[in-house]
């Protein structure tokens, strides 16, 4: 059910919970009460708001004890906020955080109902005690039980399908990044080979070039990392919009992929500059 949101008014959700609803979806309650027996349907009617909701509307006080009016502007109804819970995702993860109002379900009944249970057992074992409590008491009420993960699966496949097929993308960005650092190293060290030989010659020790080779590597790498960090700071804005709990310069992935680069440009560099320790001068001078 919507807030009421004609011209001036604000908008956001509400819905009907009983007393026991925060407890069992572990919102923590900020301050202010739950709903008790005392909220019945002949008592004043009295709400529970969300976090956002608060900070939005009363950003230095307490909404206790405030009254809100909701519904239609035509015929609001009024009632006393008696406590403020922490905000919770009702819709989809893309979607932005609403303010959310609480109503008493014992002072506004509604013919479609969810029932909410916080077990530690499996969700299995639970099912079936819970349907036959069910069925004792009404035996034609229609019942789907479902865990909480399953609906949060099913809000976020899109997003988990999408994600693992980026992250497929990803490792084969990955392996063609080693495969073409490996390349060029490779092919660089080939077109050097009389130079290693006159190095070799001089006294160079294989562990030197070793080292010349793959601090080149990285060196090159280094380059393609720098143009590749200040390419992605750009299209971080582009792709905000698909982002969730990160941020688009989140400093921990930025710091892991380069980490990563850097240790994959080492590990591509190593048989290469394996080759290059163990290059013959003698038969390098004598194939130029």
């Amino acid at each position: 059910m919507e807030l009421a949101n004609d011209g001036e008014w604000p908008s956001g959700i509400s819905g009907r919970v009983s007393g026991s609803y925060f407890e069992s979806m572990a919102m923590p309650m900020i301050s202010g009460r739950s709903f008790t027996l005392g909220d019945g349907p002949d008592d004043p009617p009295v709400v529970i708001v969300s976090q956002l909701l608060a900070d939005r509307y009363w950003p230095n006080e307490s909404p206790v004890g405030h009254t809100i009016l909701t519904g239609d502007s035509d015929d609001p109804v009024s009632s006393t906020i008696v406590g403020v819970v922490g905000d919770l995702q009702h819709t989809g993860i893309d979607s932005e955080r609403r303010p959310y109002v609480y109503e008493s379900l014992s002072q506004k009944s509604t013919r479609r109902r969810f029932m909410t249970i916080a077990a530690e057992a499996a969700p299995g074992s639970v099912a079936q005690p819970v349907r036959r409590v069910l069925t004792d008491i009404d035996a034609s009420l229609p019942i789907t039980l479902r865990p909480m993960s399953a609906v949060v699966s099913e809000s976020t496949l899109q997003w988990s399908f999408g994600s693992a097929l980026l992250a497929v993308f990803g490792l084969v960005a990955v392996l063609l990044a080693s495969l073409g650092i490996y390349g060029m190293i490779s092919f660089s060290v080939a077109q050097r080979r009389r130079e290693m030989g006159i190095r070799i010659a001089m006294g160079a020790s294989g562990a030197s070039l070793r080292r010349l080779v793959v601090s080149e590597g990285l060196k090159l790498t280094a380059i393609g990392l720098v143009m590749g960090f200040v390419l992605s700071l750009g299209l971080g804005k582009v792709m905000s919009s698909i982002l969730f709990g990160v941020s688009p310069f989140d400093p921990v992935t930025f710091g892991s992929v380069l980490v990563l680069f850097l240790i994959v440009a080492a590990v591509a560099s190593v048989i290469p500059a394996v080759r290059a320790g163990r290059v013959d001068p003698l038969e390098a001078l004598r194939a130029e």
